[in-house]
């Protein structure tokens, strides 16, 4: 009974760890949201989900699964450049975050920065990603290719059922594919 009590214990010890391996990145997205009020709240779910289905409507995502945010990493990977002619402006619609006061930036900062000082930032992939890009040469840290190689080298598929983690995939998606502009 003991062996069996024992069992079942690593058992839900095993789960309870494989369910939570995002929860710093929920911080850090907590910590945007939280400096965000109800409306700029509801503005950036929205732009994000309009971005999210204009990119599937353009078959750069495939669906909103995981799976389909990690495969744009790996075509970044495999081919650098995605040829796509974005005129959505995604950095464009959520500039407004920019617009904060001083202050309201700085607590956005300084909740950030509590959570890369911890030991269970210090374990994550986003952390093991940031090294990374660290040791590579300054030119290769704005290459998507490089960029996405380290990205699919440390993150899979369930990594992007994570709020912050698909915001961060928007914004690269947006920053390195062809931005038009509509006049």
């Amino acid at each position: 009974m003991k062996k069996i009590v024992l069992l079942l214990c690593v058992v839900l010890l095993g789960i309870a760890c494989e369910s939570q391996p995002n929860i710093v990145e929920s911080k850090l997205y907590a910590c945007l949201m939280n400096s965000l009020s109800e409306e700029e709240k509801e503005k950036v779910a929205t732009i994000m989900a309009d971005y999210e289905q204009y990119l599937i409507d353009s078959k750069i995502l495939a669906s909103s699964s995981g799976q389909s945010y990690w495969n744009i990493y790996k075509s970044f990977a495999e081919n650098t450049m995605i040829n796509f002619e974005n005129d959505f402006n995604f950095t464009q619609k959520i500039s407004f975050l920019n617009d904060k006061d001083p202050k309201e930036l700085q607590e956005l900062k300084d909740c950030h920065y509590k959570i890369f000082e911890t030991e269970e930032y210090k374990q994550s992939s986003n952390y093991k990603i940031r090294k990374e890009m660290e040791s590579v040469e300054i030119k290769d840290r704005i290459n998507p290719k490089v960029i996405a190689s380290k990205v699919i080298e440390h993150m899979t598929p369930k990594d992007f059922e994570v709020a912050y983690n698909r915001f961060n995939t928007l914004l690269f998606i947006a920053q390195y594919t062809i931005t038009i502009k509509i006049k």
